[in-house]
């Protein structure tokens, strides 16, 4: 016999309820927790939603918490009856609450072969899928479009496997993909495909190495480049010949900055303005939540950034289109004569006027070529590592895991192992 409880799980104001699930098989007890949507209030919650009251107001606002609660602890114990008790877990519950707020029409079959089950993704998670995640989902679906063509396959679930996995790369270095691109895909087929399983659908033993770490060696074409600016290169920023910037160039070249010494991404800097800032024990903060994460962030204003706004009337640029800026950015490093000869990637056609094949391709091309409105982030990121704490670090460029920052500044463990070990000397 299994029951049904809500708990209230937080030390904020207003929180989510917890939905924890208690039964008891083959002698022993289980207990599983997950987080419903439905919102409530501490003081409601601890204070008045058991006890009775004349406010009008507050019993209906009980009848609709109970309703709902109602209607979720009979949605869970349904699917629970018609469960075998030994598979389930904390995943499988929270799996059920996804369901009873996401439910998908029972008459339709879900997807087995993967590029079908990418628009049944889509439309499950419709309501907590970011546009750059929705856009991720087609870029993938057309590709995988083009392996099925090219290798006169369908591509099911269940052989999401290590031969299709080297398949999969084999294809990708013939067409020129860049490493980064399809280390990151195929965390995106795992991803996809774990979704399934949560589902129902039957997968490969062999997922769990899925996305396994690629070694470059192994893939001759697949080139992964990194480019930032140093210290000398900032240096030269900040001392380009006033009479060559125009008031757009020089707005340009002071967002540039500012995203070097901030660390984020185009999305939250072109948006910084004087309203973000706050003060700490006689210090200067932005404060703003990332556009892409949802985090609340508060970093220290710089004393280079501060002269900027004090040069501006004590006010930020003017804000300018991410196209605008990502071609302009490149001039101004041009002017700067920030012309070192680097590998990196550029994105070019490698196929003909006909039928264009546009990827990047990597050779030796002066830095300033390669700028984008990434390299300020990249630039923080890199020049920080070992003097801010990853820990920190990954907060302030958005990071979820370290593991992901290294990735990005193109560090391994064992740099870090070398940083830990510096602060030991």
């Amino acid at each position: 016999m299994a029951t049904v409880n809500f708990l209230y799980r937080s030390t904020k104001d207003k929180a989510f309820l917890n939905v924890r699930l208690l039964y008891r098989f083959n002698n022993t007890d289980y207990v599983f927790g997950a987080k419903t949507k439905l919102e409530v209030s501490e003081l409601y919650w601890t204070k008045q939603h058991k006890k009775n009251s004349k406010d009008v107001g507050l019993n209906n606002k009980k009848l609709e918490v109970n309703t709902e609660l109602n209607k979720i602890e009979n949605h869970v114990l349904n699917v629970f009856n018609t469960s075998s008790p030994d598979a389930i877990n904390k995943v499988w519950l929270q799996s059920q609450i996804n369901s009873y707020y996401n439910p998908t029409n029972q008459n339709t079959p879900i997807p087995t072969n993967l590029i079908n089950y990418i628009d049944f993704y889509k439309t499950s998670r419709r309501h907590d899928l970011k546009p750059v995640m929705v856009k991720r989902c087609n870029v993938l679906k057309s590709k995988l479009e083009k392996y099925e063509a090219e290798n006169n396959t369908v591509i099911s679930i269940q052989n999401v496997n290590d031969n299709f996995r080297n398949s999969f790369l084999d294809f990708s270095v013939k067409h020129k993909y860049a490493l980064s691109t399809i280390k990151r895909e195929l965390v995106f087929i795992k991803s996809i495909c774990t979704h399934a399983k949560k589902k129902g659908v039957a997968v490969s033993l062999e997922l769990e190495d899925f996305s396994k770490e690629i070694k470059k060696d192994n893939l001759q074409n697949a080139e992964n480049t990194f480019v930032y600016l140093n210290e000398n290169d900032i240096e030269k920023l900040e001392n380009i010949n006033p009479i060559r910037l125009t008031p757009t160039y020089k707005d340009v070249r002071n967002w540039l900055l500012i995203s070097i010494f901030t660390g984020q991404r185009i999305s939250d800097f072109m948006r910084f303005n004087t309203s973000m800032l706050t003060y700490y024990k006689g210090s200067k903060f932005i404060e703003f939540t990332q556009v892409k994460t949802g985090v609340k962030v508060s970093i220290p204003i710089h004393s280079k950034i501060i002269k900027i706004l004090e040069e501006n009337n004590n006010e930020f640029p003017q804000p300018i289109s991410d196209a605008r800026y990502n071609k302009y950015v490149k001039e101004i490093c041009r002017l700067a004569k920030i012309n070192e000869v680097i590998t990196g990637g550029k994105v070019s056609n490698l196929g003909t006027k006909e039928n264009p094949i546009w990827r990047k391709e990597v050779k030796e091309y002066k830095k300033h070529e390669l700028v984008s409105s990434h390299i300020g982030r990249r630039s923080f990121a890199t020049l920080n590592f070992s003097k801010i704490p990853t820990s920190i670090l990954k907060t302030l460029t958005g990071h979820k895991t370290e593991k992901m920052l290294l990735l990005y500044i193109n560090k391994t463990e064992d740099d870090l192992k070398d940083t830990v070990l510096n602060y030991f000397k």
